[in-house]
């Protein structure tokens, strides 16, 4: 066999290095066993490789690096999407684990499963209104909250501070009245206070992500506090404090979710002044006697009054006395009748 050596590629023909030193182009068709152990470096144009989206191809990504479209029938391994008519929720356990993916067919919004911790899954949002679903810890992760207070007269003055970085507070907004020794309580979203000095049963929130005056949302059902304390679950606010002139000794609980714009059934104040308030009490605390209402006034506006009397209960003696007169009573009567039938 003979070898031609002119510097080209072909049947019997040395392979010459170019001047850098390397192989010139070859046609893979050309080369019959080749260790890949001992390819390191370098590339190989696409021309060279059998490439394409269908079986036996070579894949290659575009200039993007993004993959070409492949016909779902040629993929394996992946799921399908779970189809709801709400979002899913960190206690949505998928048996397909991290990567589902969940379509609200109410909203349009997609959500995929970046967090696979059982009852603590994080769904992340490809787009829409609602936003990330993740587990949310209580009392917030980036900011603290404080409202009103004497300084020394009250203020109405909302604060907020990081958890985060070292820094002054910040005025983000205004309480509807100022006030101090309120009962706070804080949710996912708001904070809230009740009750509190001068006295109110007002139910107050405020919004942590916007800056913001607070909002008033409902009423304490035991009446006005002048003193309140107050605490949270992650889905209610609880209080308890003293108002009115008497210790007000009830654990008050309203949702953080849905507070009730008028509460038909709860006390309210009565239209005394301080003295008036003092000798009721001072009568039915006492001298154990009962406020009872004697009449009701409704104006026409619809507004009612309602007029109040202290009575006194009878002593011992005047009960039995007045047993005996009903029972004495009850046997003249049972006498007349007899006489009557003969």
């Amino acid at each position: 066999m003979t070898i031609i050596i002119d510097g080209t590629v072909g049947a019997n023909k040395a392979v010459v290095l170019d001047a850098n030193g390397k192989l010139p182009a070859i046609d893979g068709s050309l080369l019959t066993t080749l260790n890949a152990t001992q390819v390191t470096t370098g590339t190989i144009a696409t021309a060279r490789l059998d490439t394409g989206t269908t079986n036996g191809k070579v894949l290659v990504l575009d200039g993007s690096g993004n993959m070409p479209a492949i016909a779902a029938t040629n993929m394996t391994g992946v799921s399908s999407a779970t189809k709801s008519a709400s979002d899913p929720t960190i206690s949505t356990n998928p048996a397909t684990g991290l990567g589902t993916k969940w379509i609200n067919t109410t909203s349009g919004e997609i959500f995929i499963l970046t967090d696979a911790t059982t009852n603590e899954n994080v769904w992340t949002s490809t787009g829409g209104t609602s936003g990330n679903v993740n587990p949310w810890q209580f009392q917030g992760t980036q900011y603290g909250y404080t409202a009103c207070g004497a300084t020394p007269t009250n203020t109405n003055i909302i604060d907020r501070f990081s958890f985060t970085s070292d820094g002054n507070a910040v005025d983000v907004g205004d309480a509807l009245v100022a006030r101090q020794a309120y009962g706070g309580t804080s949710g996912e979203t708001y904070g809230f206070w009740s009750g509190g000095s001068p006295q109110t049963d007002d139910i107050q929130k405020y919004q942590f992500v916007a800056t913001a005056n607070s909002t008033l949302v409902g009423d304490l059902v035991g009446g006005t506090r002048d003193a309140n304390a107050g605490c949270s679950s992650t889905t209610h606010g609880y209080t308890v404090g003293a108002g009115g002139g008497a210790v007000q000794n009830a654990i008050e609980k309203y949702s953080h979710s849905s507070i009730d714009e008028y509460r038909p059934k709860k006390q309210r104040k009565l239209l005394l002044n301080k003295n008036e308030l003092r000798k009721l009490l001072k009568e039915t605390i006492n001298f154990s006697n009962t406020i009872i209402p004697l009449k009701l006034f409704i104006n026409e506006k619809g507004l009612a009054k309602i007029e109040i009397s202290l009575a006194k209960g009878k002593k011992l003696y005047d009960k039995r006395e007045t047993i005996k007169d009903r029972e004495n009573k009850r046997d003249l009567d049972r006498l007349k009748k007899i006489k009557n039938k003969k």
